[in-house]
């Protein structure tokens, strides 16, 4: 799981953080999920209960999981998804090494970058999102 400064970077947008499956009725986090947080113990931390007891609140940025980021996308089918991000790696990086999908270190931070440029047709130039 990536928990880097440019991934929690690239997460702390609305068009992600807006994605963040809460559990009622208390609007804590699920098992599972990873959160970044300034609390002074441990920045990025699995949750494994109420989120409250941890003090999460303003600032706290979620960071989608790889299996997360994959169900964002338009409920096609697992090939269909597969196809639509083979597609993304050729068409924006023509299996060129300086192009745009492989200035990203992680899975995560490739798949985030493909769920926004389907779903809010932006791009990240290295420190935000644009429209392009």
């Amino acid at each position: 799981m990536d928990t880097s400064e440019t991934y929690i970077k690239m997460c702390d947008c609305e068009e992600i953080q807006e994605q963040r499956v809460r559990q009622a009725p208390w609007d804590s986090w699920i098992i599972g999920d990873y959160y970044y947080t300034q609390a002074p113990i441990e920045s990025c931390i699995s949750i494994h209960n109420d989120a409250s007891s941890y003090g999460l609140g303003i600032g706290t940025i979620w960071l989608p999981r790889q299996d997360q980021l994959q169900e964002m996308l338009d409920k096609g089918t697992i090939w269909s998804n597969s196809l639509k991000f083979e597609y993304f790696l050729r068409e924006e990086g023509s299996y060129n090494i300086k192009a745009y999908p492989y200035q990203f270190s992680t899975w995560e931070q490739l798949w985030l970058a493909f769920v926004m440029k389907e779903k809010h047709n932006k791009t990240w130039n290295g420190s935000d999102w644009i429209s392009t």
